[in-house]
């Protein structure tokens, strides 16, 4: 009976140390079929599981924004910046959710910070430009 019921614990072991490993090629082929939101679920497994880094966080945020669920990816970019606040692209994507949400004078905080960590790339840039054009503080 004992020998049973290590081979069943092993057994049970080995079931969830390969369903927590597997996890991060569930996201990777999740991410590549496009289906963010489950990409996004399994980040959040992800961190329950342990794997709560500021990047993991900025990564789960991004795959609910591009989800759709602007307000999610909010909490865990927050969390993550609390964490790191100099992490580039979490600062962007908040600040493109923020904007997105209409709240563009939160929006822009994070923006101007992506843009400060990250001067060369245009993705801040980009998003700063359209969120004057959307408050109409520069017209076209």
């Amino acid at each position: 009976m004992t020998r049973c019921a290590l081979i069943v614990f092993l057994l049970l072991l080995d079931l969830v140390v390969c369903r927590s490993d597997s996890l991060p090629d569930q996201i990777q082929a999740a991410q590549k079929s496009g289906n963010y939101a489950e990409a996004g679920k399994l980040y959040l497994e992800l961190i329950d599981a342990g794997t709560d880094t500021p990047e993991v966080r900025s990564n789960c945020g991004i795959m609910l924004h591009l989800a759709g669920r602007n307000r999610d990816a909010l909490q865990q970019f927050r969390i993550a910046l609390h964490q790191d606040p100099n992490l580039s692209a979490a600062n962007l994507f908040a600040g493109v959710a923020e904007f997105e949400l209409g709240a563009f004078d939160r929006a822009l905080p994070y923006l101007n910070k992506a843009q400060q960590l990250d001067p060369g790339q245009p993705g801040p840039q980009l998003a700063i430009g359209k969120l004057y054009v959307a408050t109409g503080q520069y017209k076209l």
